[in-house]
């Protein structure tokens, strides 16, 4: 196994070690976007600054590293320079290392980024540029789908959700034939403006 590669199980133990920990989940999430520095993510997350500055070392002083320094810009009234940082590339998890994270691990990533898209859309509902873009999605499905049936979805997900329920017509086909028991399976898609940095 190496430090960077997938070992036996699938699981990529650089990746493991970031998604571990809530802080760094929430900071590469920021900076995969666009550059931040420390205050604007302590601002965003509510963690004491001296944390976020603590776990943004962690993730630069990492071989290779998470993070990289892009900008330094004057301090406000004299005071120290401000550092903004960006991730030096989007953590993406695909379905086979996903499968070899500990299920804690799955359900505190899951957390976080449900929590983070509640916060965004909550944020863009209140400010009005949820309502302000006529393109903005909000859609919830209750599909039964067997195990193909949900792969199938994870693969079509970029696509319309006018297609869903073809799947689960199949899904209801194949569990006549196979005998195994549909699931109850919540699809939601979503998509929105963001309201603007600050809000």
């Amino acid at each position: 196994m190496t430090e960077s590669g997938i070992s036996k199980t699938g699981l990529n133990p650089r990746l493991y070690r970031v998604l571990k920990h809530p802080l760094r989940r929430k900071i590469l999430i920021r900076t995969g976007e666009r550059p931040w520095c420390p205050k604007e993510i302590a601002d965003s997350t509510g963690d004491p600054l001296k944390r976020v500055c603590e776990q943004i070392d962690v993730l630069r002083k990492h071989a290779p590293p998470f993070l990289e320094l892009v900008e330094e810009r004057p301090g406000p009234k004299g005071g120290s320079p401000q550092h903004f940082y960006r991730a030096v590339e989007r953590v993406i998890v695909d379905a086979e290392e996903w499968a070899h994270l500990p299920r804690l691990i799955q359900a505190a990533q899951t957390i976080t980024i449900t929590e983070e898209l509640h916060k965004e859309w909550l944020d863009s509902l209140n400010c009005g540029a949820f309502y302000s873009d006529p393109h903005h999605a909000l859609m919830r499905t209750a599909l039964h789908l067997d195990q193909a049936g949900r792969e199938r979805i994870a693969e079509m997900i970029w696509e319309t959700q006018k297609r869903f329920p073809e799947v689960e017509l199949e899904s209801a086909a194949r569990s006549r034939q196979t005998g195994e028991r549909l699931k109850r399976t919540i699809t939601g898609l979503i998509s929105f403006t963001a309201a603007p940095d600050g809000n």
